[in-house]
């Protein structure tokens, strides 16, 4: 008996312990202090700013597209030389000379535009970053900079990609 009112007082505990840790105080301020109102009148100005910024916004979407489609490539091609030299390796062909100098002087341009590229990492994200807290303290201006700073990142990306795929076509050329 003993047992039972004790397991019975426990759950009876428990329980109360469960109940009161959803209950909540009532939010005497939600949103900080700032009014619903004052929230409302604000998204339809936000919303047209924003509306003037689409073809930017367009354009980084665009760009981000054209981006992932350039590394596909570049693995694509990167896996076709890896093939082409390990097909030669099987074969028991060597390259000339003059095709060696060649394809080292590719690879050089390569890696330097792979450089570029590696320093171009985290900027993107930076920018954006900054151009979502810009937006939310409406700072126009500066959320404006900031699409033109990643489009800028972006397309000094793409332009150094083209040159990997230029250079890794012609080591295939070359092979």
């Amino acid at each position: 008996m003993k047992k039972i009112v004790a397991s019975a007082i426990t759950i009876i505990m428990i329980l109360t312990l469960c109940t009161a840790a959803f209950a909540q105080a009532p939010n005497t301020n939600p949103g900080n202090g700032v009014k619903r109102e004052e929230v409302k009148a604000k998204v339809p100005e936000a919303q047209g700013k924003l509306q003037e910024y689409k073809p930017q916004l367009d354009q980084i979407k665009e760009n981000r597209k054209t981006i992932k489609s350039q590394e596909q490539e570049i693995r694509k091609l990167s896996q076709q030389i890896k093939s082409t030299i390990e097909e030669m390796i099987k074969n028991g062909e060597n390259p000339d000379e003059a095709t060696i100098d060649q394809l080292d002087e590719l690879l050089d341009e390569i890696n330097s535009h792979r450089q570029e590229l590696a320093g171009t990492l985290g900027k993107i994200r930076i920018e954006e970053l900054r151009m979502i807290q810009n937006r939310k303290e409406q700072g126009w201006d500066a959320f404006e900079e900031n699409l033109n700073n990643i489009i800028e990142i972006q397309n000094t990306r793409i332009g150094e990609q083209k040159q990997i795929i230029e250079g890794l076509n012609e080591i295939l050329q070359l092979l």
